[in-house]
């Protein structure tokens, strides 16, 4: 049972880390890429399929608070990706990635992406 337990954390740890390097490799794009919100808003309000209260967040919030939100944005995604990787604040960083994760999918913004070695990658385009 021990040895049962141990390499579900060793699993555990290794999903936690791999999934905090990712959303770190990403905010960190994001802030060397000078993220813009503002072309987002006008796809996601156009957007057929994201839900209708979402599409009024995104022109209304969102819209309104472009500046605020390119910085939340890739900040979030890097401070999720180091809690993560770290194991600091871990639960508030998963509860964070879970929320962001929601949101690109509502925004209609991940994308499945094959790479050139053949493996699948999921990409977040926000």
């Amino acid at each position: 049972m021990k040895v049962l337990n141990q390499s579900l954390n060793m699993l555990f740890s290794l999903l936690r880390i791999g999934l905090g390097i990712s959303w770190f490799h990403e905010g960190l794009f994001k802030l060397q890429a000078k993220f813009d919100i503002s072309g987002l808003v006008p796809s996601v309000v156009n957007n057929v399929d994201s839900p209708m209260w979402y599409k009024t967040f995104m022109e209304h919030v969102v819209g309104s608070n472009v500046a605020v939100f390119n910085v939340l944005i890739p900040w979030g995604e890097l401070l999720v990706g180091l809690g993560l990787i770290i194991g600091i604040l871990t639960v508030p960083a998963l509860i964070a990635g879970i929320f962001m994760g929601i949101n690109y999918w509502l925004a209609e913004m991940i994308y499945l992406s094959s790479a050139v070695s053949g493996r699948l990658y999921i990409s977040i385009n926000a």
